[in-house]
């Protein structure tokens, strides 16, 4: 796009930017995904999906426990059909 866009163009894109900015990527991709779910006939939502239910919030990060990544991985693992070795020991042993 770069090379059929002008210098001029660009400029005056920036300028334009400037003024009306584009917006928010992640409420225009919410509002999109919004849409997409409000159409599902099937779906068993009580309430209409809003954009904000597709946007992901920043949470405090917090350290998972050995137990937790045990878990996690746990269910990677058998979600392909694999059983993992451990899966004769408690998973609260492995913390």
């Amino acid at each position: 796009m770069l090379d059929s866009l002008g210098p001029g163009e660009l400029d005056h894109w920036l300028a334009f930017y400037r003024l009306e900015p584009f917006g928010d990527e992640w409420l225009q991709a919410g509002a999109i995904c919004a849409t997409i779910a409000n159409s599902n006939p099937y779906a068993k939502r009580t309430t209409a999906a809003q954009p904000a239910d597709f946007i992901p919030r920043l949470l405090p990060e917090r350290e998972q426990t050995p137990a937790e990544m045990a878990s996690i991985l746990d269910g990677v693992l058998r979600s392909v059909g694999i059983t993992p070795t451990w899966a004769s020991v408690p998973l609260s042993e492995l913390a």
